[in-house]
């Protein structure tokens, strides 16, 4: 057995990343072309002094790093997406290296390229910007868009990850990967728009869940920050939140290490990684759904009561089959067919948990302020 680092695992994981990294390379080399431009007219043309400064925004230093979230998804098919077939499973497992060190230096080899075409393409695009003169920046708020930016990768890298550790599947992959980059956003998102309409004296921006707000979720910002280089809009400069994704993201690659070692080797024959894992997994791709059940009764109640059935319904009864419709899809797809029915609309009945939850928590909350 080898050490936790092995440059030898380290160099094929730089390997297996090759071809996805070169074409991000190129694609951020092109998107140099506006402050190349810019350099090129301004040596050709000279200072003639009709110019006006143009105060550059953060959002206009790392919009093209928008590009790098879905490669992100690429870095971490590449490197962990063998997990999904039995045949790759069992050659990395008859490797001479523990599960944990494959792991950690294909994780090295993946964060190398995230991290250094980020950065490197950050950098030329600052240095071709200050050999104009034209253009001027705040090099503080610049660099903390940066780290905003490689916070955002970071963090759909880790969920794509632990995905891929988690699932058996492809189909599986894909739902666990939307449960963690988007279940907490959506429950957050709806907590604070609940206890804000039934509680309008609750300051919702002091709230420790508003970093959890789809205001303050990176990666959406990121991706505003390619669209919206105007207003400046996009780019979400807040050290907390910031802080908060860094954070998650290590959490959540520790998380598939842990999941990587203690993963049987029969997961790709199966949805999950066990029963327990796939009943987890159903609740949780149904748990968005749910929530809104919920708050369509906190906030609907009266109209039901006024006999007002139409808006009800609409608030309350569409999420409940949207709730048992994801319930019942992600078994079929994820599984091939539907088994046990009579135990799965046992295990349904245990939705009410986070409906319950999540009523009472903004009942308390009310009662409270």
């Amino acid at each position: 057995m080898k050490s936790l680092f092995s440059f030898r695992l380290y160099r094929e994981g730089l390997h297996r990343q090759r071809l996805g990294g070169v074409v991000a390379a190129i694609v951020m080399l092109i998107s140099l072309n506006n402050p190349i431009t810019s350099l090129v007219t301004y040596w050709m043309v000279g200072d003639t002094g009709m110019v006006d400064t143009i105060a550059l925004t953060p959002t206009h230093l790392i919009s093209p790093l928008c590009l790098l979230m879905p490669y992100a998804v690429a870095c971490s098919a590449a490197a962990y997406s063998f997990m999904l077939q039995r045949n790759a499973c069992d050659f990395y497992d008859a490797l001479p290296y523990r599960r944990l060190s494959i792991y950690f230096n294909f994780l090295l080899g993946a964060l190398t390229w995230i991290v250094g075409i980020a950065v490197v393409c950050f950098g030329l695009r600052c240095l071709f910007y200050s050999l104009c003169p034209h253009f001027v920046y705040d090099l503080g708020d610049a660099i903390l868009a940066l780290v905003s930016a490689v916070a955002s990768c970071l963090f759909v890298f880790a969920c794509s990850t632990l995905a891929y550790t988690c699932a058996g599947n492809k189909v599986s992959y894909i739902a666990i990967f939307g449960i963690f980059f988007l279940d907490a956003r959506v429950v957050a998102s709806a907590w604070l728009d609940t206890i804000g309409e039934v509680a309008p004296h609750f300051d919702v921006s002091a709230s420790p869940l508003v970093v959890l707000s789809w205001d303050y979720f990176l990666p959406w910002s990121l991706l505003n920050s390619a669209v919206d280089i105007i207003t400046d809009k996009g780019v979400v400069l807040n050290p907390v939140a910031i802080s908060y994704y860094f954070i998650t993201a290590l959490g959540l690659m520790i998380l598939g290490g842990l999941a990587y070692v203690k993963r049987p080797g029969t997961t790709p024959r199966n949805p999950a990684t066990s029963p327990q894992m796939q009943h987890l997994w159903r609740m949780l791709v149904t748990l968005p759904f749910a929530v809104q059940v919920a708050s369509g009764i906190l906030l609907h109640t009266n109209d039901f009561l006024e006999g007002d059935l139409w808006t009800f319904s609409l608030a309350v009864l569409l999420p409940l089959v949207a709730t048992i419709g994801a319930y019942f899809l992600y078994e079929l797809f994820s599984a091939g067919k539907l088994r046990q029915i009579k135990s799965l609309l046992l295990h349904l009945l245990w939705m009410l948990v986070p409906m319950v939850v999540f009523a009472l928590s903004v009942l308390i909350t009310k009662w409270i302020v």
